[in-house]
């Protein structure tokens, strides 16, 4: 099995994820630069979920937890968008 097949590069992906979000939060919480961490968790989270599902999904693992990767990443971009939202809905 190659390296892509087992999900290798959604480890790389969410390592790097990881990353900008520790990165991120830490310079809110030294500088109070960037965006807040309510503003900034639910985009990467959202993008997270929709990576690790692609992960178990090419590396043949159960579509259930591929479905609740989906939805955990459909959830994290509702709070999203209604985080950014202009208008009163």
């Amino acid at each position: 099995m190659s390296w892509y097949a087992a999900g290798g590069f959604a480890v790389v992906i969410l390592g790097a994820i990881g990353l900008e979000a520790l990165g991120l939060l830490a310079l809110w919480r030294w500088k109070r630069r960037g965006l807040p961490p309510a503003e900034v968790l639910p985009y990467l989270g959202a993008g997270a979920s929709l990576i690790a599902a692609s992960g178990v999904a090419v590396s043949g693992g159960a579509w259930a937890w591929v479905g609740l990767l989906l939805a955990v990443g459909g959830g994290l971009h509702v709070i999203d968008l209604r985080a950014r939202w202009r208008r009163p809905l």
